[in-house]
């Protein structure tokens, strides 16, 4: 059975926000550190857990995992050529909608 990988992605709701936090980040970034990210923007371990696994699934992210000399394995969570263009389109939308919101500002007052 074929899946929706849009509906994939539609079920953690921080996939979206993960992808435009990826894009600032061309290199990638440490798990641990995402996590702290989004911890910092109300988004819980378990929704950026799943949604990192959506995004890898729809192949818009890939892992790469790393020794350091610690014996410690980084992982590192970066976009892929299609991931890097939803996340343009994901930033133009997200520019759209502030103009709109400061449109409706200025309206309001």
């Amino acid at each position: 059975m074929k899946t929706d990988l849009l509906r994939e992605l539609d079920e953690p709701s921080a996939a979206m926000r993960i992808l435009l936090e990826l894009s600032k980040t061309p290199q990638g970034i440490n798990i641990t550190i995402l996590h702290g990210i989004m911890s910092a923007r109300g988004v819980g371990r378990t929704a950026v857990d799943s949604s990192r696994r959506a995004l890898i699934a729809a192949g818009l992210a890939e892992e790469d995992r790393m020794k350091n000399g610690k014996n410690k394995t980084l992982t590192i969570l970066s976009t892929t050529f299609l991931g890097s263009e939803v996340a343009r389109k994901l930033l133009e939308v997200q520019d759209i909608m502030s103009k709109v919101s400061q449109n409706q500002s200025a309206r309001i007052h």
